[in-house]
């Protein structure tokens, strides 16, 4: 892993040359290599994310995000990083999707198998990048399909995550263009041997009764208990109006059944008719229970990831963090990032970023990894 940054967002020139010396001072690049991008909007705007990708010997992918960070410890908002993967026996292929409209399998099966054509070997694991698309549930829809294509191979990632109330331009990055509705994939050779880890929000935290949908379309939940959904969430003191107040950072237990732990989904906006949109499907008769989610316990979380990283060593490894759990850290929003830099000591090089929806395999009760789309956790790969 070699990572260069710059905050030359104004100059795409000086920022070019700024990522270049810095990579080429970190030694020669091995046979494959592959970047991966994590910048503010800035850099995309004034065309310094453009000129930084065109300066760089190999492909470059990645998502913009609300906050960024490395093992460096640069927490500034307007930031660029390149994290350089290379290697003299990992193959890495990466390619881009088709724009999705209805039709979200079609584009990701072509670019499973465009990324695939490009390897010329049985992949490993996969790494993905997932476009915020307000018509579906792209992370579950996209990674259940790719999961499908691929014949499960673990897969990782994140969807973009530039964070407003409107989710306003959350983009994919590929090769130093920003896409709204295409998704990006780096596919990984035989060589590589990637260990995944999750920190989600615990069942435990369950504070409310449960509660059954009782009518819902893919991830638009329209009633619960048989009431419309904005009037139950007022009898919990999570509406006022017809709007929702401070209801984002709740977290809802789904459950699942069959011995699985529950999945947890995000309420991320209400529609003009009353509906309310969450962070993946929720089914017709589908429980729910009502959560929290606090300081500690996120805390906790990244701590957790910190003592395993720094025992298992690996010599890369990347972050995604649910960007609502730095909104429920409220003024102290960097506490997540400064608490892994802080118990790691600079041992392992990593990149830490928000998310928009978490991707990373989950061992389940049948004792094996399966590709799982996450609200509200913390994931991590160590390569």
């Amino acid at each position: 892993m070699i990572q260069a940054q710059t905050r030359e967002a104004d100059d795409p020139q000086a920022a070019a040359a700024s990522i270049v010396a810095q990579v080429m001072a970190a030694g020669p690049l091995s046979r494959h290599a592959c970047g991966v991008v994590h910048c503010d909007n800035a850099f995309l705007e004034t065309g310094a994310l453009l000129a930084v990708s065109r300066a760089l010997p190999f492909p470059t992918v990645g998502i913009n995000t609300l906050l960024h960070s490395t093992v460096s410890g640069a927490l500034s908002s307007t930031l660029l990083t390149v994290t350089v993967l290379t290697s003299p026996d990992v193959r890495m292929s990466v390619a881009l999707s088709e724009h999705m409209g209805e039709d979200v399998r079609g584009p990701c099966e072509s670019l499973f198998f465009e990324a695939l054509s490009g390897l010329k070997e049985k992949p490993s694991a996969g790494f993905m990048f997932v476009p915020f698309l307000q018509w579906c549930p792209a992370g579950e829809l996209i990674t259940q399909t790719l999961d499908s294509a691929s014949g499960n191979i673990p897969l990782f990632g994140t969807v973009a995550a530039d964070y407003s109330d409107e989710f306003r331009s959350p983009r994919v990055l590929f090769n130093g263009c920003a896409w709204s509705s295409r998704s990006a994939l780096i596919l990984f050779g035989a060589a590589a041997r990637p260990r995944f880890s999750i920190y989600p929000v615990s069942a435990k935290k369950t504070v409310r009764g449960k509660a059954v949908v009782t009518e819902s379309e893919a991830h638009i939940v329209r009633r619960i208990n048989g009431m419309p959904v904005l009037d139950f969430l007022e009898t919990l003191g999570l509406c006022t109006d017809g709007k929702l107040e401070c209801a984002y950072s709740i977290p809802l237990f789904l459950e699942r059944g069959g011995g699985r732990p529950p999945i947890v989904r995000s309420m991320l906006a209400q529609t003009a008719d009353g509906a309310i949109v969450l962070g993946g499907n929720v089914p017709p008769g589908s429980t729910l229970g009502i959560g929290a989610m606090d300081t500690l316990h996120i805390i906790e979380g990244v701590r957790r990831a910190a003592s395993l990283m720094s025992l298992s060593a690996p010599g890369a490894a990347f972050l995604y963090s649910c960007l609502f759990r730095g909104v429920c850290l409220g003024l102290n929003y960097t506490s997540e990032m400064e608490t892994l830099r802080r118990d790691l000591a600079g041992r392992v090089p990593y990149t830490f970023a928000y998310s928009g929806g978490e991707i990373c395999p989950m061992l389940l009760p049948d004792g094996k990894w399966h590709n799982e789309f996450h609200n509200m956790s913390l994931v991590a790969m160590f390569l």
